[in-house]
Protein backbone atom coordinates (compact mmCIF):
# COMPACT_ATOMS: atom_id res chain seq x y z
CA UNK A 1 0.00 0.00 0.00
CA UNK A 2 1.45 3.44 -1.00
CA UNK A 3 1.95 6.49 1.60
CA UNK A 4 -1.30 8.84 1.79
CA UNK A 5 0.54 11.20 0.13
CA UNK A 6 1.56 8.91 -2.95
CA UNK A 7 -1.74 7.18 -3.91
CA UNK A 8 -3.55 8.61 -6.54
CA UNK A 9 -7.38 8.75 -6.28
CA UNK A 10 -9.92 9.74 -9.36
CA UNK A 11 -13.31 10.61 -9.14
CA UNK A 12 -16.00 10.24 -11.96
CA UNK A 13 -17.84 13.81 -13.17
CA UNK A 14 -21.43 13.34 -12.41
CA UNK A 15 -21.80 15.98 -15.29
CA UNK A 16 -19.98 14.41 -18.11
CA UNK A 17 -18.48 11.35 -16.60
CA UNK A 18 -15.24 12.83 -17.34
CA UNK A 19 -12.38 11.80 -14.45
CA UNK A 20 -11.31 13.73 -11.48
CA UNK A 21 -7.89 13.86 -9.84
CA UNK A 22 -8.04 14.47 -6.36
CA UNK A 23 -4.58 15.46 -5.92
CA UNK A 24 -3.56 14.50 -2.28
CA UNK A 25 -7.51 14.92 -0.18
CA UNK A 26 -6.15 15.21 2.95
CA UNK A 27 -4.15 18.06 2.02
CA UNK A 28 -7.27 19.98 0.27
CA UNK A 29 -9.60 18.66 3.25
CA UNK A 30 -7.18 20.77 5.29
CA UNK A 31 -7.17 23.63 2.77
CA UNK A 32 -10.87 23.53 2.51
CA UNK A 33 -11.03 23.91 6.24
CA UNK A 34 -8.66 26.99 6.47
CA UNK A 35 -10.54 28.68 3.70
CA UNK A 36 -14.01 27.26 2.36
CA UNK A 37 -13.78 26.56 -1.20
CA UNK A 38 -9.53 27.03 -1.22
CA UNK A 39 -9.36 22.76 -1.58
CA UNK A 40 -11.49 22.74 -4.27
CA UNK A 41 -9.60 25.35 -6.19
CA UNK A 42 -6.38 23.22 -5.29
CA UNK A 43 -7.92 19.71 -6.95
CA UNK A 44 -8.79 21.89 -9.72
CA UNK A 45 -12.44 22.19 -9.19
CA UNK A 46 -12.27 26.03 -9.88
CA UNK A 47 -16.25 26.55 -10.82
CA UNK A 48 -17.01 24.35 -7.36
CA UNK A 49 -14.30 26.18 -5.23
CA UNK A 50 -15.52 29.54 -6.38
CA UNK A 51 -19.33 28.93 -5.49
CA UNK A 52 -18.23 27.84 -2.09
CA UNK A 53 -15.61 30.23 -1.24
CA UNK A 54 -17.98 33.41 -2.24
CA UNK A 55 -21.13 31.65 -0.30
CA UNK A 56 -19.84 30.92 2.60
CA UNK A 57 -17.44 33.54 3.57
CA UNK A 58 -20.48 36.15 2.07
CA UNK A 59 -22.60 34.33 4.62
CA UNK A 60 -20.01 35.19 7.59
CA UNK A 61 -19.45 38.04 6.81
CA UNK A 62 -22.59 39.78 6.50
CA UNK A 63 -23.23 37.69 9.33
CA UNK A 64 -20.58 39.64 11.67
CA UNK A 65 -21.58 42.69 10.00
CA UNK A 66 -25.27 42.03 10.73
CA UNK A 67 -24.36 41.13 14.54
CA UNK A 68 -21.87 44.32 14.67
CA UNK A 69 -18.87 41.67 14.95
CA UNK A 70 -20.51 39.85 18.43
CA UNK A 71 -22.23 36.92 17.19
CA UNK A 72 -19.49 34.70 16.71
CA UNK A 73 -17.31 34.67 19.63
CA UNK A 74 -15.80 31.87 21.89
CA UNK A 75 -16.61 31.36 25.72
CA UNK A 76 -15.94 28.66 27.84
CA UNK A 77 -17.30 30.27 31.09
CA UNK A 78 -19.38 28.94 33.58
CA UNK A 79 -23.12 29.71 32.30
CA UNK A 80 -21.36 31.54 29.29
CA UNK A 81 -20.52 28.18 27.26
CA UNK A 82 -20.97 28.37 23.77
CA UNK A 83 -21.23 25.09 22.54
CA UNK A 84 -22.59 26.34 19.28
CA UNK A 85 -19.36 28.01 18.78
CA UNK A 86 -17.98 24.26 17.69
CA UNK A 87 -20.17 24.04 15.30
CA UNK A 88 -19.37 27.78 13.86
CA UNK A 89 -15.89 26.86 13.77
CA UNK A 90 -16.09 24.27 11.40
CA UNK A 91 -15.93 27.12 8.56
CA UNK A 92 -12.08 27.15 9.51
CA UNK A 93 -9.42 29.37 10.27
CA UNK A 94 -11.69 32.36 10.37
CA UNK A 95 -13.21 31.92 13.51
CA UNK A 96 -9.94 31.02 14.61
CA UNK A 97 -9.69 35.21 16.07
CA UNK A 98 -12.67 34.19 18.30
CA UNK A 99 -10.61 31.61 20.26
CA UNK A 100 -7.67 34.02 20.35
CA UNK A 101 -9.83 37.27 21.94
CA UNK A 102 -11.30 33.93 24.48
CA UNK A 103 -7.99 33.59 25.51
CA UNK A 104 -6.58 37.08 25.79
CA UNK A 105 -10.14 38.03 27.97
CA UNK A 106 -9.34 35.37 30.58
CA UNK A 107 -5.52 35.86 29.95
CA UNK A 108 -3.02 37.85 32.27
CA UNK A 109 -4.17 41.02 30.38
CA UNK A 110 -7.56 40.96 30.73
CA UNK A 111 -8.42 42.87 27.23
CA UNK A 112 -8.83 41.77 23.90
CA UNK A 113 -6.01 41.04 21.19
CA UNK A 114 -7.37 42.76 18.89
CA UNK A 115 -7.98 46.65 19.51
CA UNK A 116 -11.61 46.47 17.41
CA UNK A 117 -12.68 44.17 19.62
CA UNK A 118 -14.69 41.93 17.30
CA UNK A 119 -15.50 38.30 18.84
CA UNK A 120 -14.84 39.34 22.04
CA UNK A 121 -16.78 37.28 24.78
CA UNK A 122 -19.35 40.01 26.62
CA UNK A 123 -18.31 41.34 30.01
CA UNK A 124 -19.88 39.48 32.47
CA UNK A 125 -20.55 41.04 36.21
CA UNK A 126 -17.27 40.75 38.12
CA UNK A 127 -15.11 40.41 35.18
CA UNK A 128 -12.20 42.18 35.37
CA UNK A 129 -10.73 43.74 32.43
CA UNK A 130 -7.34 46.31 31.68
CA UNK A 131 -7.83 49.98 32.64
CA UNK A 132 -7.31 50.68 29.01
CA UNK A 133 -9.52 48.30 28.34
CA UNK A 134 -12.19 50.01 30.32
CA UNK A 135 -11.11 53.26 29.22
CA UNK A 136 -12.28 52.23 25.25
CA UNK A 137 -15.78 50.99 26.31
CA UNK A 138 -16.08 53.73 28.28
CA UNK A 139 -15.60 56.34 25.16
CA UNK A 140 -16.58 54.26 22.55
CA UNK A 141 -19.77 52.10 23.56
CA UNK A 142 -22.78 53.89 24.02
CA UNK A 143 -24.34 51.32 26.86
CA UNK A 144 -21.18 51.66 28.89
CA UNK A 145 -20.47 54.21 31.85
CA UNK A 146 -17.81 54.91 34.13
CA UNK A 147 -19.71 53.61 36.93
CA UNK A 148 -20.46 50.40 35.48
CA UNK A 149 -16.63 49.59 36.56
CA UNK A 150 -15.23 49.37 40.09
CA UNK A 151 -11.70 50.41 40.93
CA UNK A 152 -9.65 47.02 41.50
CA UNK A 153 -5.91 48.05 41.07
CA UNK A 154 -4.65 47.23 38.73
CA UNK A 155 -7.84 46.08 37.22
CA UNK A 156 -10.85 47.89 36.73
CA UNK A 157 -14.30 45.50 37.66
CA UNK A 158 -17.25 44.95 35.46
CA UNK A 159 -20.11 45.13 37.59
CA UNK A 160 -22.83 44.91 34.53
CA UNK A 161 -23.92 42.52 31.57
CA UNK A 162 -22.73 43.26 28.43
CA UNK A 163 -24.65 40.42 26.85
CA UNK A 164 -28.09 42.33 28.09
CA UNK A 165 -27.08 45.77 26.68
CA UNK A 166 -25.91 43.82 23.35
CA UNK A 167 -29.59 42.61 23.14
CA UNK A 168 -30.68 45.92 23.68
CA UNK A 169 -28.75 47.81 21.12
CA UNK A 170 -30.21 45.26 18.64
CA UNK A 171 -33.78 45.69 19.67
CA UNK A 172 -34.18 41.76 21.66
Amino acid sequence: MQPPSRRRIVAVSPDDGSAIDLKQPEFAAFLAWMVPGLGHLYQGRTKKGAVYMSVILTLFVVGLWLGDGRVVYASWRPNDTRWWFVCQAGIGAVAGPAVVQSVSMTGTNHEPFWLAGWMTPPLTEGQLVSREFADRLVTHDPYIFEQDFWDRPPYKQFRADQISMWHHKLGR
